[in-house]
């Protein structure tokens, strides 16, 4: 049975930020190495989403930045719409 591409992509979006959303700092490679099979752009668009909506914060030269976790509770309404943002721009993009 194959799955539907829009439940893939929901799910890829939904790993990613399950993770950097259970730490409580972290720095972009870290992260990279978690997901082997995700291309850095596509975790660091993710994270620089994140980051507009208010759900992490960066600090820390550009090079070298290390990020922090609001630590505001995300309903699964709320993680089903910011993937959804996420998913509009993104549904042409050759990275997916």
């Amino acid at each position: 049975m194959k799955i539907d591409p829009d439940v893939k992509r929901f799910l890829r979006y939904q790993s990613v930020i399950d993770v950097l959303y259970a730490k409580s700092s972290f720095h972009k490679p870290e992260i990279y190495e978690a997901f082997k099979t995700e291309k850095p752009q596509f975790i660091g668009r993710v994270i620089k989403e994140l980051i507009m909506d208010g759900y992490l914060i960066s600090s820390g030269p550009k090079t070298k930045s290390q990020y922090y976790g609001q630590r505001r509770k995300m309903s699964s309404i709320q993680v089903a719409g910011l993937i959804n943002v996420f998913l509009h721009p993104l549904l042409s993009d050759p990275l997916l």
